[in-house]
C-alpha cells in the first residue's frame, strides 16, 4: 500500500517535469480545431506568425548567447533556453496548423527586437554578463509582445488561451534569465570589490 501511495504522489512531480523539459504538448496539440470566424483566422494566423518569429530569432540568439558565455552553468542554462524557444515556436507553428493557417518557419522580426539581437551578434567577445543581459531584453521583449497581442480584442477566446499559457511559461524563463543576471551582477561587484 506504502508503495502505491507513493507512486501515486510521483504522478504530480512527473508531469511537472515533463513540462519543464519541454516535452509537454500545448493544449492545441490534443483538441479539435477551434470555430473560428474568418477575421478572427486572419487575425490570429497573424499575430501568431508574428510571435513564432520571435520565438524563432530569440531561438537562434540564446544559442549564439550561450557560445559567448565563459561560465559553463551559464552556457547550459542559455542553451537549455534555446531549446525551450524552438519547441515553443514549434507549439505555434502547430496551432497555427491547427486554426487552418500557414505557419512561418523562420524569423525576421524588426524594430527594437531587431536591435537587441544585432546588440548581441555585435558582442563579438565570451562575456557572460552582456550576453545573458541581451537574452533578458529578448525575454522583456517576447512578454511584452504577448501582453499586448493578448490585449487585442480581435483575438478569439480559443487564441488568447493557448496565447496566455505561453506567456506563463515565457514570464517564467524572464524571471529565471532575470536571476541569472542579478546572480552575475552580484559576482562581478563583489570580484570588483
Amino acid at each position: 500500500m506504502k508503495k502505491l501511495l507513493a507512486a501515486v504522489a510521483l504522478i504530480p512531480l512527473v508531469a511537472a517535469c515533463s513540462y519543464m523539459d519541454g516535452s509537454a504538448k500545448t493544449n492545441t496539440e490534443a483538441s479539435a480545431p477551434p470555430q473560428l470566424t474568418a477575421e478572427q483566422r486572419t487575425e490570429a494566423v497573424t499575430q501568431l506568425n508574428d510571435i513564432t518569429g520571435m520565438l524563432l530569432d530569440s531561438q537562434k540568439v540564446y544559442n549564439d548567447a550561450a557560445k559567448l558565455a565563459k561560465d559553463p552553468d551559464y552556457k547550459a542554462q542559455l542553451a537549455s533556453l534555446s531549446s525551450d524557444r524552438a519547441q515553443e515556436a514549434a507549439n505555434f507553428e502547430a496551432h497555427v496548423r491547427n486554426i487552418g493557417g500557414t505557419p512561418v518557419t523562420s524569423g525576421g522580426a524588426g524594430g527594437a527586437w531587431q536591435s537587441s539581437m544585432m546588440n548581441l551578434a555585435s558582442l563579438g567577445q565570451n562575456d557572460t554578463k552582456a550576453a545573458v543581459g541581451q537574452v533578458l531584453k529578448a525575454e522583456n521583449g517576447l512578454v511584452q509582445k504577448l501582453d499586448d497581442t493578448l490585449a487585442d480584442s480581435k483575438l478569439a477566446d480559443s487564441t488568447k488561451e493557448f496565447l496566455k499559457g505561453a506567456r506563463d511559461h515565457i514570464a517564467a524563463d524572464r524571471d529565471h534569465v532575470a536571476d541569472l543576471k542579478s546572480q552575475i551582477d552580484a559576482r562581478v561587484k563583489k570580484k570588483n570589490s
